[in-house]
Order: C-alpha cells, then structure tokens, then sequence
C-alpha cells in the first residue's frame, strides 16, 4: 500500500486507523504481508518467554490490524494449533541465515552516523569511531551495511532486529543491493520517470533503425538488381550530382 502517496494526494487519509489507504486488489498485498508477519511473530515468540499475547482481542473498530477477532477472520492468524508446520517453518530463512541487514539508502547521514557509533561502542570496537564522521553518501552507507549486518548477526539470537531505528532492512542474500532505490523517496523527491526523453529516445532508435535498413538494403540491390543498379546509374549521370562526379 502506498501510504506516502495518499498521504500526500489527499488530507482526508491521514486518519490510518479510519480511513486506511486503499489499492486496486491486485496491487494489494496486506493479506499475504499480514499472514507472514503473524507468522514470525508466534515463530519468534514462541521459542523464548512465557507465550504472547494480542493486546487488542478486540475493538471498536472494523480493522483487522487492531483486532485479533477480525484478523482471525482475514486469515492473518492461524486458528486451532499453533504448534503447526506453517509457524515452525515461518523463520526458516532468517534461522539459516539467509539475510544480510543492510541500510535503506536515502537516509538522514546524521542518523546514519550515531546509529554506527551505537553499534561500534555496544560491540566495544572503539579503535573505529574515528573514522565515521568523515563518511559521507555511499561511503556512509557501505559502513552502515557493514556494522548494522556484523551487530544484528551477533545479537539476533537474543532479540536483536534489523530495525535500527528505521534504517535498516532485511535482504536475501541471494538478491542483489546494487540498484536500491527508496520508491517514496524517487517519487516524491526526485520526480516521476522521465516519460518524453523515454519517447524521443525509442523514437530517434527507430528512425535510426530504418535509416540503416534503407542504406543496406540499398546496397544490396544495387549489387545483385542490374536492372535497379543500370537505372539509378542513369538517374544519377543526368543530375547536377552526376555531372559533378564525372568533373571530379
């Protein structure tokens, strides 16, 4: 769901909790990100503790976000036993490691900088303080990956998440970070994708395409048509142009 863009199209979506975004159903994944996140929650949960709880049985409220009856109905939260092979497999992933915790680009650098020398002073690797505050953009955030996925690896197992605050994000490792980019962030700050160069470009490729075909298939006729090479032959020797090559 799109919730920087209807916040910013219209005043009335502000209210999440009454006027929730809303997408076209194919463009709507809450179903299948609720179902996960519910998941990994009771996987989680249930490994450490005493149980867990949903704070909220049940509202006032026809939202399922805030309602453990409702999000029961959607088929967010499994009903019956919940010591099931969908909640024992839910973390199979991130149990064998299959996650880096990287840094969402686009982030404030100051943010970015306290954040690593928290990590660096828990992980008592004071000899690399120094260092941060002169990394700046890509610089910054290749550091940030690096210590947010060496402390989150460390710690996970005690509770630690790849939150750090709003920074951090879990990424599969066998994906590629090359070409992040924050969607909201493009959108509303850059601009939206540059549609008339898209055009001129495909139009420009297209003329010179025919461009190229025209001249060889030129060619080509007039070396195997003797009838088309004789007549252009002719046409050129009666024109200024002709009359211009025999000159030279």
């Amino acid at each position: 769901r799109d919730w920087i863009k209807e916040q910013h199209s219209d005043a009335s979506h502000n209210n999440w909790i009454h006027a929730p975004p809303q997408v076209p159903p194919h463009l709507d994944d809450s179903d299948s990100v609720m179902t996960q996140l519910a998941l990994k929650k009771i996987n989680a949960f249930s490994g450490f503790g005493h149980g867990f709880y949903f704070w909220n049985f049940r509202t006032e409220l026809e939202e399922p976000h805030w309602s453990y009856m409702l999000a029961l109905d959607r088929g967010w939260i499994p009903k019956g036993n919940l010591d099931s092979e969908l909640v024992n497999n839910a973390c199979l992933k991130e149990d064998a490691g299959l996650y880096f915790c990287v840094c969402k680009r686009n982030q404030l650098e100051s943010s970015l900088r306290g954040t690593i020398k928290w990590c660096l002073q828990e992980e008592g690797k004071y000899d690399e303080l120094g260092n941060v505050d002169n990394l700046k953009g890509e610089d910054l955030y290749q550091e940030a990956d690096k210590v947010f996925n060496s402390y989150w690896t460390a710690h996970r197992l005690e509770g630690a998440t790849c939150d750090f605050g709003g920074l951090g994000i879990l990424q599969e490792m066998n994906k590629t970070d090359s070409d992040y980019m924050d969607d909201d962030f493009f959108y509303y700050r850059e601009g939206t994708p540059d549609v008339t160069g898209m055009i001129l470009k495909l139009f420009w490729t297209l003329i010179g395409g025919l461009a190229a075909g025209g001249l060889l298939g030129f060619f080509i006729a007039m070396r195997l048509n003797k009838k088309f090479n004789a007549k252009i032959t002719k046409t050129l020797s009666k024109s200024s142009l002709g009359s211009k090559l025999k000159n030279s």
